[in-house]
């Protein structure tokens, strides 16, 4: 049975020159060496070499074109001594990159000062990174996806611009966001959520094209069984014994791990901390009622041939969005199933699952009157239980609609019997470990240069 292997390095931080007799560039010189033995040891059997962000210190020109050669080409050190990663032209291909927050800081500066120490945008990143021949891809949408397939075992792999913030665009487009949460936090974007999710739905349904077989798609039991990897910079989870740090940190984490979740994410690979630690998590332990329901909803979608929805971030207010799935979990949990606990203020977070489900078969079994018994359900509830007491329509009328207009007989009956399943999926996913792979600095310069370990 074939098995997969990456290496994996973060935050190698060039800047301030090459030559080896100085101390003074923030990158450590014998750390590329020492990095350079083990890819040249490795790479035989190495299928990605992922670089997750940091690549320059400053986010300018001439550092992101210096690393750039120590990892495609080669890197003068003087005394006609040159070092590299070592990979030949046909290994180029294997390089995966993500930017971090110091690539999107874009300075102008040779020396970096203190006012260019903020996000503004990956112009000098995706210039120097452009798709030319064999070389990386830009983020032009903030995500790219890769697919490697050995026999019936895949790896699915998205990458994203967690810096996405630091995008010129994207701060014209959220005025609100303020000079602290431009220097070293890390946004992933409600468009990039429904982008795994898109690429997800379209792998399960067997119509995600191979990213190097044009026209040809992923199979999609193979897909639906492949290792599924996520790579940005920032991380989700502080490492073990850590103090927390506000202006590392990731926004709305706890959405953004919901919303892996829900394209069924089993690694995410990051950086950004300079520490090193492998931290799993249990789904169950981040999943509230909201987050379930959300699973449940794209569930139900899917079989219905409905794209998925992503769990909704904050407003600039702190109050969530408003979905229908709010107005349903106050419905199942608040109301309706109250009476049958007999501590009215201690109810099951998944007293809600078989009543849904319940609900959905019938909706399946009776469409025209689906609609009016989610309506009549939502009318029972308290509206002060509610976030604001107010039903987005949009997403009941496009499953509804669906459920009367576009099945068949036969459909019907196949939806019926997966949907009576949602329990036991529900079980499945909650049950399954996520694990969080963060590495330390590759190369930064440290103090003591005879403490060299190579991470």
């Amino acid at each position: 049975m074939a098995d997969f292997k990456f290496i994996h390095l973060s935050d190698l931080h060039f800047h301030g020159g090459s030559s080896q007799r100085h101390k003074t560039h923030s990158h450590s010189i014998p750390h590329l060496k020492g990095i350079q033995k083990v890819v040249q040891k490795e790479k035989e059997n190495m299928d990605r070499l992922i670089i997750s962000g940091d690549i320059s210190h400053y986010g300018d020109d001439d550092n992101l074109l210096r690393a750039k050669q120590w990892i495609f080409s080669s890197m003068e050190i003087g005394n006609e001594e040159r070092i590299s990663l070592g990979l030949d032209e046909n290994e180029h291909d294997k390089v995966r990159l993500v930017p971090g927050n110091h690539d999107a800081w874009n300075s102008k500066s040779r020396n970096g000062k203190i006012i260019d120490i903020r996000q503004k945008s990956l112009e000098n990143f995706n210039y120097v990174f452009r798709r030319n021949g064999k070389d990386v891809i830009p983020f032009p949408d903030g995500y790219y996806f890769d697919w490697l397939q050995k026999g019936e075992r895949g790896v699915f792999i998205v990458f994203l611009d967690s810096s996405y913030m630091g995008d010129t665009q994207i701060e014209n487009e959220n005025p609100e966001l303020t000079i602290i949460d431009r220097v070293a936090k890390g946004k992933i974007s409600k468009k990039q959520a429904e982008s795994v999710l898109m690429l997800y739905d379209k792998g399960l349904l067997g119509k995600l094209e191979d990213p190097y077989n044009s026209g040809k798609y992923i199979d999609k039991s193979v897909f639906s069984k492949a290792l599924k990897i996520v790579v940005m910079h920032h991380y989700i989870f502080e490492p073990s014994g850590q103090k927390r740090e506000p202006l590392l940190q990731l926004r709305e984490k706890e959405s953004v791990f919901k919303n892996f979740a829900l394209a069924d994410t089993d690694i995410l690979m990051c950086g950004h901390k300079h520490y090193a630690e492998i931290k799993d998590h249990l789904y169950l332990h981040h999943f509230d009622r909201r987050a379930k329901a959300r699973y449940i909803f794209n569930y139900f979608r899917r079989l219905i041939g409905i794209h998925s929805l992503p769990f909704q971030y904050s407003d600039k207010k702190g109050k969530k969005e408003n979905k229908l799935i709010s107005t349903l979990i106050s419905l199942f949990l608040i109301n309706k199933y109250k009476s049958h606990n007999d501590n009215k203020d201690i109810i099951s977070d998944d007293s809600f699952i078989e009543p849904l489900s319940e609900i959905l078969v019938r909706g399946i079994d009776n469409p025209e009157g689906f609609e009016a018994e989610l309506k009549s359900f939502i009318n029972e509830c308290n509206a002060s239980a509610l976030d604001d007491g107010i039903l987005d329509e949009a997403e009941l009328s496009e499953i509804t609609k669906r459920v009367r207009t576009s099945l068949s007989a036969e459909e019907r009956e196949k939806l019926k019997e997966l949907t009576k399943h949602l329990k036991r999926v529900i079980k499945e996913l909650f049950s399954r470990q996520f694990l969080q792979l963060m590495v330390g600095s590759a190369c930064k310069a440290h103090d003591d240069e005879k403490k060299i370990q190579v991470l």
